[in-house]
């Protein structure tokens, strides 16, 4: 096997990795807000292509042959708890909302009621 071959071997083993996680990416970038996320779009791929990738080695070495519809299945719910939890990991937090008891209150009006 020559070296194109084998790199053409290699990159048709990777390519659904790398179009799940490029096809995650693209959808939670356009349909969910962005301000939600601080990871970077770069860091999010690799995440989801590296857990593909070992999904694929991990199918591959189990049922002893690539491309098995049981090995594409774990890669679908494997990617897609990889980026569940990458969504809820580094996700940004917001301050937490003062209870009504906690708010300080001026001492001219700790006996007063509300009128109405």
């Amino acid at each position: 096997m020559g070296l194109f071959a084998l790199f053409n071997h290699l990159f048709n083993f990777v390519l659904p990795a790398i179009w799940l996680a490029s096809l995650l990416l693209l959808t939670h970038r356009v349909l969910a807000r962005r301000r939600d996320v601080t990871l970077r779009w770069q860091r999010e791929w690799l995440w989801l292509f590296g857990c593909g990738v070992l999904i694929l080695l991990l199918g591959m070495l189990l049922l002893q042959r690539d491309g098995g519809m049981l090995t594409y299945v774990a890669l679908a719910l494997g990617m897609g708890g990889m980026q569940q939890w990458l969504l809820r990991h580094f996700r940004r937090r917001e301050a937490p909302v003062a209870e009504t008891e906690d708010l300080p209150v001026a001492p001219w009006h700790q006996g007063d009621t509300t009128r109405h």
